[in-house]
């Protein structure tokens, strides 16, 4: 698989979030899938994590800041793969907090984060650098502050 960074996709005419109320969109700006995609997901560097893929064969990676954004929501809701998978496809806060609502289903599927999961413990193996750790250091005080202010359970 090769890798690709996130590109910023047009919004589609049917977004849901151009559906909503003004209501509504404060609503879902206020909840902590605003929070998320205000001051966590933009923080995801994905540079670190293309030693995990190929750089030139294969077809490209689904973007790796929503796959790390979808296990930090695994982590701290503690839904099992299949279960996010279904709340991301049916929960627009779920797509709003990885800024990706103009997907009609789930960014990724449960196998294809269960990989990167692997393939991020082969690399800490192989080389003693665990990238996903690194990630929540980067992030820390963000993931604090939504913990504490919409009541997550740790990581």
């Amino acid at each position: 698989m090769a890798f690709s960074r996130n590109q910023i996709n047009k919004i589609r005419f049917d977004d849901p979030v151009t559906f909503l109320t003004k209501a509504q969109k404060k609503y879902l700006d206020k909840s902590w899938a605003g929070f998320f995609a205000e001051n966590i997901f933009p923080k995801i560097h994905e540079t670190p994590y293309q030693v995990l893929y190929s750089p030139t064969s294969g077809r490209y990676n689904t973007p790796i800041n929503q796959m790390v954004s979808l296990l930090i929501i695994k982590d701290l809701t503690g839904l099992s793969y299949a279960n996010l998978v279904n709340e991301v496809a049916l929960d627009l806060r779920y797509k709003y907090a990885l800024c990706c609502t103009d997907k009609v289903d789930s960014p990724a599927g449960a196998s294809t984060l269960s990989n990167l999961r692997t393939r991020i413990k082969n690399y800490k193996k192989k080389t003693g650098i665990d990238l996903y750790q690194s990630t929540l250091s980067d992030i820390k005080p963000q993931l604090d502050e939504l913990i504490a202010k919409y009541h997550f359970r740790q990581i």
